[in-house]
């Protein structure tokens, strides 16, 4: 719900710089949440994809998760594209070579080498504090 407050109080700023009014903005914890269900929903009914429970993790983008950092605390985090896997590999994890590298260099290969992905990416959060 937090970040659909976010778009919404941005949408209303906009208005009131572009028209001059002042808006309201509702949102809705359910409304939230049902739009969460989209992706699941159309995998099933066009694909016949049924997604199994996966807790924090996306069914269809890695890496997306929690990963443990050296405080034991989490922090949520994923890659939506490869851009911004680019820029992850190189920029946090230090190892630009990672998006070329057999089963990772696209998000269908991520997929299907979450958990050695996941390995990586736990090993370099451990590193780090959450503070």
């Amino acid at each position: 719900a937090g970040m659909t407050a976010h778009s919404a109080i941005l949408q209303a700023l906009y208005h009131r710089e572009v028209t001059g009014e002042g808006t309201s903005i509702q949102v809705s914890l359910f409304d939230a949440v049902a739009d969460w269900m989209n992706v699941p929903v159309l995998q099933h009914d066009y694909s016949g994809y049924h997604t199994a429970r996966a807790g924090v993790k996306h069914p269809s983008l890695a890496p997306y998760g929690a990963y443990r950092c050296a405080d034991g605390k989490d922090v949520i985090f994923s890659v939506q594209n490869d851009r911004e896997w680019v820029n992850f590999c190189e920029k946090f994890l230090k190892q630009s070579g990672l998006t070329r590298a057999p089963g990772f260099a696209d998000n269908m290969e991520r997929l299907a080498h979450r958990a050695q992905l996941d390995e990586i990416i736990e090993q370099r959060f451990f590193e780090l504090s959450c503070h």
